[in-house]
């Protein structure tokens, strides 16, 4: 059983220094199929910047409709932003392969 100072310790750690939760491949699935929804628009915008741009605008008014408190909004906001960049790394770095595979090599004949 934890005392009351080591429950008081445990709340200020994780307040000062709240553990880092890393996206799982299930969440970043997600991310990539929220890519794929409107990939073809020709201002580039994908439906998950249409959507930080709308929750992100105003999450006073964004956390009451949904009923969560606006730190939770924030860090899952933040949470599908770090989750975007790796998703756009690894699509690149795929897409840079496939180029790669691409190009014909000369073979001498």
């Amino acid at each position: 059983m934890s005392s009351f100072y080591q429950l008081c310790e445990n709340i200020k750690r994780d307040l000062w220094f709240p553990p880092t939760e890393e996206l799982e491949e299930d969440s970043l699935e997600v991310i990539q199929r929220g890519l794929e929804i409107r990939s073809d628009r020709s201002d580039g915008n994908t439906f998950w910047d249409d959507f930080i741009s709308v929750i992100g605008n105003n999450t006073e008014a964004t956390s009451k409709l949904l009923g969560v408190s606006p730190d939770r909004l924030a860090r899952a906001l933040q949470k599908i932003k770090s989750g975007l960049k790796k998703v756009r790394e690894s699509n690149d770095q795929t897409d840079s392969a496939k180029k790669k595979k691409n190009q014909m090599l000369p073979t001498g004949y």
